[in-house]
């Protein structure tokens, strides 16, 4: 999930959420004691929806739609496992899974090109802070019109889109802001809403 640095593109971004209906992310790291694992994704919209994000869209063909992943997560220690895409009713879900050596190497990653993650083991626990940001670096200009938007489509925002976020350790989490803690899951949700906050979205969890 990429987000766009400058207000104006990433409004209109959502406006085709609009128009194209409501779409649904779901994403679940799941991180062993020597610090290899799985990363599983499970995304959905329309079929026919035009929505784009940096290049990244639904509605491909689904050999398109799997090279176009395979090159997102192309990087030394990282592969793609498993793919498969589904017609649903009038919408096309996608599901896949990418095997990593290294949640680090997982972290620098071409998917996450817009977010800022910080990745790795400092002080004896291992870390993962994940930001997605709306993108505060804007002109007077978007931000005016940006207010103005922001009041006119929150609620409407949260209705169509939804996102969640789920970090899974075979060691025991000692620190995390996600609000569904247990002892070796921290899940976090958000929805459309949430990316007008101008601070972005940040995830954050450690373990031993």
């Amino acid at each position: 999930m990429n987000l766009k640095k400058s207000l104006l593109p990433f409004f209109l971004f959502i406006f085709v959420f609009f128009l194209s209906g409501c779409f649904e992310y779901e994403e679940t790291i799941t991180i062993r004691k020597d610090g290899s694992g799985e990363m599983a994704v499970h995304f959905f919209g329309p079929e026919d929806s035009d929505m784009e994000v940096d290049g990244f869209k639904l509605g491909k063909k689904e050999r398109e739609m799997r090279e176009q992943i395979e090159r997102k997560f192309s990087a030394p220690g990282v592969r793609v496992k498993s793919y498969e895409s589904k017609i649903k009713g009038d919408a096309q879900h996608v599901y896949f899974t990418v095997a990593f050596d290294q949640f680090a190497s997982l972290a620098r990653v071409r998917w996450f090109d817009d977010q800022k993650i910080d990745a790795g083991r400092w002080d004896g626990r291992n870390s993962w802070r994940r930001t997605l940001s709306s993108g505060d670096h804007h002109s007077d200009e978007e931000s005016r019109f940006g207010e103005w938007l922001k009041e006119k489509i929150a609620d409407e925002l949260a209705d169509h889109i939804k996102l969640r976020f789920a970090i899974e350790t075979d060691g025991e989490i000692t620190d995390t802001n996600a609000r569904d803690r247990m002892p070796h899951r921290a899940v976090w949700r958000f929805d459309g809403a949430d990316f007008l906050k101008p601070e972005g979205l940040e995830m954050k969890v450690s373990w031993k």
